[in-house]
């Protein structure tokens, strides 16, 4: 039958599209993952096992952050959780995710430009203020300054792509959703025509054709089941248009 080999060789063109948008977006959640776990790593640095150093570490941290140590990793933990959190949706929330990396890109703010970077080249004190970081965290404070902007720079970028990401896997399930209504219309119409001049007739070439329907609508509402597997999560509370011409 005509329509059963279109409907067929749609579903068949269509399935790796999906697919292909599925895997990018893993691999994109997974980047983002990633990069985060790398900035984690660089900010292990603030606390070490270096217990005869704590006190004059405590003393140039606030010195480079013009914040009290403690507080300052508590609220960062907290920061970074809420940042993980929205990283490990399957649909990230562009808004919220920048929210929470403008905040800890604001508590490095201080740290970033400081002072003592640029005194340490002619003021003793502000040297030992930095030689004092480095012995606790065993690590140079302008690498760590570095680092630190260029794992967040990662994860700007990383927020970036999956939104876009995002916004094109939008686009493509809405034009496959638009064109599997349209087919599972001219197949429901088909069906439809089929019973009505079927009547009570009971021959084996009418009983086999509408098996041959039935089979044909299972395959499109099972193709609509793959796409609805990947449409963002906020969508699912409403119905699909072949959802709402299902219940009419």
């Amino acid at each position: 039958m005509e329509t059963k080999n279109t409907s067929s060789s749609g579903s068949d063109l269509e399935e790796p599209e999906i697919q292909k948008l599925q895997m990018q977006a893993k691999n994109l959640k997974e980047n983002s993952l990633n990069k985060l776990n790398a900035l984690k790593t660089t900010i292990q640095h603030l606390s070490s096992s270096n217990h005869s150093m704590y006190y004059e570490f405590r003393e140039a941290f606030h010195r480079l952050f013009d914040a009290n140590e403690g507080l300052f990793r508590s609220v960062l933990s907290r920061n970074m959780q809420n940042l993980e959190m929205q990283f490990s949706n399957e649909t990230l929330h562009e808004k919220d995710s920048n929210s929470e990396l403008r905040a800890i890109k604001g508590q490095f703010e201080h740290f970033i430009h400081s002072k003592m970077f640029e005194l340490s080249k002619y003021n003793t004190n502000a040297r030992e203020i930095l030689q004092d970081f480095n012995a606790y965290t065993t690590m140079e404070a302008q690498t760590f300054k570095e680092t630190i902007i260029q794992n967040m720079d990662s994860i700007a970028q990383c927020m970036v792509e999956r939104a876009s990401h995002e916004q094109e896997l939008k686009m493509t399930l809405k034009r496959l959703n638009e064109s599997q209504v349209q087919i599972q219309e001219c197949t429901v119409q088909k069906v439809q025509s089929s019973v009505t001049s079927s009547g009570d007739e009971t021959s084996s070439g009418i009983v086999s054709e509408e098996e041959i329907d039935k089979k044909e609508l299972e395959a499109h509402y099972g193709f609509m089941a793959k796409i609805q597997e990947v449409l963002p999560a906020e969508s699912s509370s409403t119905d699909t248009p072949l959802e709402q011409n299902t219940k009419q």
